[in-house]
Formats: structure tokens, C-alpha cells, sequence
């Protein structure tokens, strides 16, 4: 089953039945559930009153049984995901600048952006270095 991220729902994307979408979050948050949960990028303990990120998640009706309970279009609820403070600010750090990627992956996609910059930073140095040779 995939993970589908709203900003697909929103376009149309890979609206397969069976499918687990989430809501971005907006903002940070505390965790107010009675138990401890782990960080879904960095599998690190949250505790309670911990600053996270909160996703809501759901899955969209895979048989004809879950359209019958939960209606043509339905929403199954599904747990909610975390993630914790550290990693929550590099999921809204890649969200804002543009990225879409899995939640889950956060640490996967901030490294692949590092990577691209790198790279980006070393072609701009090479062609100043090319114009000034050439003057």
C-alpha cells in the first residue's frame, strides 16, 4: 500500500483504493496521548508533552465492504504518525521550500537537497573561477 501525501489528493494523484493519505501539518504541536511514541523519520522515544508533528492519517475504502461502512469516498481513519521537534523542523524547512516527499523520509530528502546544493555551489564557484581566467 502506498502513503499518499493531501498536496496528490488535491491534484488527483495515485487515488488508489487501499491507499494511506495523510494532512500536512501546519504548525508544531504537543503530544498529548497517554503513551510514549516513536519518531517516524528517526525512531527516537517522544514522550508526553513533547514538541512534534502531528499527521493525520487515513485510508481510502480498498472493498466493497469498507465502501458499505464508511460510504463511496470514505475516510478509514488510521493512527496518527509523529515526528519529533529535530526532525519536525526539516520536514517544514524542505515543505517550505518547496519540496513533497514522505514524511517517513525526512532525513533521506534533506540529505538528496544538501547533496544537490553541494553540487549547485560547486558548478556557480567553477564558472566564477572560468569568468575570471577568461578576463
Amino acid at each position: 500500500m502506498n502513503m499518499i501525501c493531501r498536496n496528490d489528493l488535491e491534484y488527483g494523484h495515485n487515488l488508489s483504493p487501499g491507499n494511506t493519505v495523510w494532512d500536512n501539518p501546519n504548525d508544531f504541536t504537543t503530544l498529548k496521548t497517554a503513551r510514549s511514541k516513536r519518531c517516524k523519520n528517526c525512531n527516537e522515544t517522544i514522550v508526553f508533552k513533547s514538541v512534534v508533528i502531528e499527521f493525520k492519517r487515513w485510508k481510502i475504502p480498498l472493498t466493497i465492504i469498507e465502501e458499505n461502512i464508511y460510504g463511496e469516498g470514505g475516510r478509514i481513519p488510521r493512527a496518527a504518525h509523529y515526528l519529533c521537534e529535530e526532525c519536525g523542523d526539516l520536514y517544514f524547512n524542505l515543505a517550505d521550500r518547496g519540496f513533497a516527499f514522505d514524511y517517513s523520509r525526512t532525513n533521506e530528502t534533506f540529505n538528496s537537497f544538501k547533496k544537490i546544493e553541494q553540487e549547485r555551489l560547486t558548478e556557480i564557484r567553477r564558472a566564477n573561477l572560468i569568468t575570471r581566467i577568461c578576463l
